[in-house]
């Protein structure tokens, strides 16, 4: 059996996010994609204050920190680039 899908998970409290460019993030997922990988899900957008997009309504509501990059954009885009699905499935953020 071969796995075709993923798991991002790119807010978190214990480990740095938002550290990679573009440029690693479409080499990671030309990796996943030779792998096998059709389908990457981000696990969660936010997370505390912490967000993958920017989103006015939270960063103006609950003082959220505004992301140096649109993560979910780039994440359409090189899913997009490189023939995968993409799914955002959201918790509430905490």
């Amino acid at each position: 059996m071969q796995i075709t899908g993923t798991f991002l998970d790119e807010i978190s409290h214990d480990i740095p996010h938002q550290n990679w460019s573009e440029k690693e993030w479409d080499m990671d997922f030309g990796h996943m994609k030779r792998a096998g990988i059709n389908t990457v899900i981000l696990i969660r957008s936010g997370y505390r204050k912490f967000l993958t997009y920017p989103s006015a309504y939270l960063i103006n509501k609950y003082n959220c920190f505004a992301p140096p990059v649109d993560l979910v954009d780039m994440f359409l885009s090189l899913a997009d680039k490189h023939g995968m699905q993409f799914f955002q499935v959201d918790e509430h953020m905490k």
